[in-house]
């Protein structure tokens, strides 16, 4: 005997719910199905593509019109369910009552804005349907002016993504800095951080790959001998080539970047959202200090960022221990004949070398002689290879209003 069955929501799991009773028995339910989109089952999960531009609404619907009318689904789509009777076994919509021997009740859950400040500003829409993803395209149609400040890694993927979900949106990046000057030596990413990449940007993906150095251990090189540890595998670039390639890839997007200019007041700038990616010193995080509640600390130990002139096998951790202190050095490869190579020290060793008297080359010829077995007759490289103490950064909120920090600006990792 066929039993009426009511489901209550269109979504992926009811579809599959749908699938299944229909491959087992096709007669056994007569079935309708509410839906307060006025639309049936399609691939929630590829909506960011349909926000992007990258695919269409069409492309992502798993169970069409024809599908329902095939599958003799009656469908109720756009109208809301305004009561359930349990004891009359009725479900009401919108237009009306309809009987059930079962029901289903699949509605998913329901977005919700935390309550900060700017949460009722124009543009801020929750993202977990069709209609969601339509008013975010259609909001982005609009246009309006953003402004990115800091031009390195942060702030110029940040444009890049930017740009390719609101394509009419003016966005300007500065850069206080001229163009292919950058401190530091490689960039490292895990294996899994470039599956991320990928899937967010498949042609800055493909650009940097190739050119990447790899490996997969890590290797602790300690006093008593050497240990290799199973890593997750790893990859590295040089931090000026990656720059450029994120550079050429905002430009050829028509992102407006202006080298060169540093932006003394936010005052200044004339847009409906500021991106606040400019490093330690953030001018974002400084105008707004008491809103964003940045909490610091420092790390007792001193660390220099030097480079040097030949390729190590796997990222690497070197421990020394000399007559008057002791040191790591935490290096890895980035090009064939290159390779990022820091130097750290606790606060005892630091000033019974008086490294603090030194000036660059000075402690360059130390630490190169400290790590000579290390080294093995390669020489460090400076850039900006200045002593410093690691800050602990940390922001309770990372936006207010319109304004947004992220990177160092909003919290340091590591060096």
């Amino acid at each position: 005997m066929t039993q009426k069955l009511v489901i209550i929501g269109a979504g992926m799991a009811s579809g599959r719910v749908i699938e299944h009773l229909l491959d087992a028995d096709p007669e056994a339910y007569d079935i309708t199905l509410f839906n307060a989109e006025p639309r049936g089952n399609y691939n929630r999960i590829m909506l960011s593509p349909v926000l992007s531009g990258e695919k269409t609404y069409e492309e992502i619907v798993t169970h069409s019109e024809e599908w329902y009318a095939e599958k003799r689904v009656t469908c109720r789509f756009g109208e809301h369910v305004v009561a359930i009777d349990r004891s009359a076994k009725t479900v009401t919509g919108q237009n009306g009552p309809v009987a059930y021997d079962k029901l289903l009740i699949a509605t998913g859950s329901a977005p919700f804005i935390i309550p900060v400040q700017g949460k009722d500003l124009p543009g801020v829409i929750t993202y977990r349907d069709l209609d969601d993803t339509n008013a975010m395209i259609k909001a982005a149609a609009k246009g309006g002016k953003a402004v990115v400040i800091g031009g390195g890694p942060a702030g110029l993927y940040t444009a890049i993504l930017l740009r390719k979900a609101m394509p009419h949106l003016r966005l300007r990046v500065f850069e206080q800095n001229p163009r292919g000057a950058t401190f530091g030596f490689g960039v490292v990413f895990s294996d899994q951080a470039l599956d991320f990449l990928k899937a967010d940007d498949p042609e800055i993906h493909d650009t940097i790959t190739p050119g990447m150095e790899r490996w997969r251990n890590m290797t602790l090189n300690l006093p008593d001998g050497q240990v290799t540890l199973d890593g997750v595998g790893f990859s590295a670039v040089g931090r000026r080539e990656f720059n450029e390639i994120l550079t050429a890839r905002a430009l050829g997007l028509g992102v407006e970047i202006r080298f060169g200019q540093q932006v003394t007041s936010l005052d200044e700038l004339d847009a409906d959202l500021i991106v606040g990616a400019d490093g330690l010193n953030s001018l974002v995080r400084r105008t707004h200090e008491a809103d964003f509640a940045p909490e610091w600390d420092n790390f007792s130990n001193h660390f220099a960022w030097f480079g040097a002139d030949r390729p190590f096998d796997t990222l690497t951790q070197s421990f020394l221990k000399t007559e008057r202190g002791a040191f790591n050095a935490h290096h890895y490869r980035f090009t064939p004949d290159r390779s990022t190579f820091i130097v750290e020290c606790d606060d005892a060793t630091f000033r019974e070398y008086g490294f603090a008297g030194m000036d660059p080359d000075q402690s360059a010829a130390i630490c190169q002689e400290v790590f000579a077995p290390i080294l093995q007759g390669a020489s460090l490289i400076q850039n900006n290879s200045i002593w410093r103490q690691f800050p602990k950064l940390w922001c309770q909120r990372w936006a207010f209003g319109n304004r947004v920090i992220l990177g160092d600006a909003a919290h340091t990792a590591h060096f």
